[in-house]
């Protein structure tokens, strides 16, 4: 059994496959373990990150102890990174590392100690178990980007702490791959650049796999079929977790289901680097088909349906992989107006969820934005996202201005900004509330006034933040 201190207040114990995170009920402010969930469910609908994070499957009350606890069966701990031999297996898990931080703006805060950390090999991601809500606090306050250099640095050196640029004596596999890879990383300034960095980085590896599969596609599909059992040899490592609720397929050794894993690698990938481009995923999954009987006649007619489930719509056709490349190429050189005119020419509901950010980011830079919110409605809550995380919301009315389709989502934020909050409140039903959206609506309320429907309303969220605000409103009237 493994036992250590943990986020000043609490501890931590690995047991066999389950990861047990115990704090004082003193400091949490509740001795309810239903209080605790609720205050995670709440969480996680206002930040959106789920998918990052690994849940708890039990929480309970013991003695003078909240217990929070994890399934670690199917996760691997973050050792593990240090395994794997190329730097193309560890790229995709450092890109998920980046996306973590990036999160942040959202609203996410996690403890940033490699023991927070796990592998999900399934999924190709590092996950975070702790994470801050209304009770469960993250005390220790960090340098975030140098955090994630370090966890970088480390899986490929013996360095923990970076005092000074490693020596080659300090890698286990001082390649000159590696050996750049470490001096670009503990250079980079910024979170932007360092994400900029591997999404070229990714460009680069894909690149390179499109011209070995023609030149030698014969050799190819042998030397794929053989290294997929090595890779099942990895010696795997007691760790993390899994939620109760998420659901994962029956694991298989066959080569056919390695087959199939790398192929959602390819899919999985983080697509992100703010303000710049995303980059497309090459590499079909093995079990897209591909349907072309299928034409988009009616796209001009998006539903809000659609809007809500925007990742349906996304047919991912392959036919238009050059042009993303060749996009992500131009806007990674800042060449803006020439990746615009080679996205303008594709149907943009051909192409994959992974590469709406780049796309929205392109869009931007050269001032279409409301040209694709006319063409794809359904890109409204990623194009919000976009503008929020970017500092650059204050657009939003006179993107909604030119649009030539009008949009709720749009609108509703508009109307928001505006103070047009009666017109805010009609629109509230005909779009997907969040977190920030029911703020905004106990905003709207007691800005007109309307305390009685500001308190209905926060009741029926059940954030207790919210319903802290209408009484504190309430009292001073």
């Amino acid at each position: 059994m493994f036992s250590s201190s943990f986020n000043k207040n609490g501890n931590i114990e690995i047991e066999g496959n389950v990861l047990k995170y115990s704090l004082l009920t003193e400091h949490l402010g509740t001795d309810e373990p239903e209080d605790i969930e609720k205050d995670v469910k709440r969480k996680l609908n206002a930040i959106g990150s789920e998918h990052m994070l690994v849940l708890p499957m039990n929480i309970q009350s013991r003695n003078r102890y909240m217990v929070v606890y994890y399934d670690l069966q199917h996760y691997k701990s973050f050792e593990y990174l240090r395994e794997l031999m190329l730097l193309e297996d560890q790229l995709p898990y450092f890109k998920s590392i980046v996306q973590l931080a990036k999160a942040q703006k959202n609203g996410l805060k996690i403890v940033w100690n490699l023991k927070n950390f796990v592998i999900d090999v399934d999924e190709i991601k590092v996950k975070a178990l702790m994470f801050e809500t209304d009770y469960l606090k993250v005390y220790d306050e960090v340098d975030v980007f140098q955090e994630i250099k370090e966890m970088l640095i480390y899986c490929l050196t013996t360095r923990k702490k970076l005092l000074s640029l490693p020596t080659k004596n300090d890698f286990f596999n001082p390649s000159d791959e590696n050996i750049k890879f470490v001096e670009t990383v503990y250079n980079c300034k910024s979170l932007d650049d360092l994400g900029m960095y591997l999404d070229a980085l990714e460009v680069d590896f894909e690149e390179i796999k499109l011209r070995e599969e023609e030149l030698q596609p014969s050799k190819k599909r042998n030397k794929k079929s053989i290294k997929k059992p090595k890779a099942e040899n990895n010696k795997p490592r007691p760790v993390t977790q899994r939620v109760a609720t998420q659901k994962r397929p029956a694991a298989t050794n066959s080569s056919q289901k390695k087959k199939e894993d790398k192929g959602k690698k390819m899919m999985i990938m983080a697509f992100g680097f703010v303000g710049f481009a995303i980059i497309l995923s090459l590499i079909a999954p093995a079990f897209t088909g591909g349907n072309s009987e299928k034409e988009p006649e009616v796209k001009a007619q998006t539903t809000i349906a659609d809007m809500v489930k925007g990742e349906q719509v996304y047919k991912d056709n392959k036919e238009h992989d050059s042009e993303m490349v060749a996009a992500y190429r131009k806007a990674y050189n800042s060449e803006f107006s020439e990746a615009y005119a080679l996205l303008k020419k594709v149907p943009k509901d051909e192409i994959s969820s992974n590469d709406v950010k780049m796309v929205i980011a392109i869009y931007n830079e050269t001032d279409h934005l409301d040209e694709l919110l006319s063409e794809m409605p359904v890109m409204a809550t990623d194009v919000i996202t976009y503008l929020i995380t970017n500092d650059s919301i204050d657009s939003l009315p006179e993107i909604n201005e030119r649009m030539q389709t009008k949009n709720p989502y749009i609108q509703f934020e508009v109307y928001y900004m505006e103070e047009k909050y009666d017109e805010m409140l009609k629109l509230k039903d005909k779009v997907e509330i969040n977190g920030r959206k029911e703020e905004q609506i106990v905003t709207a309320y007691l800005s007109l006034g309307k305390q009685e429907e500001a308190k209905v309303y926060a009741d029926e969220t059940g954030n207790p933040e919210l319903i802290k605000q209408v009484d504190s409103y309430s009292g001073l009237e």
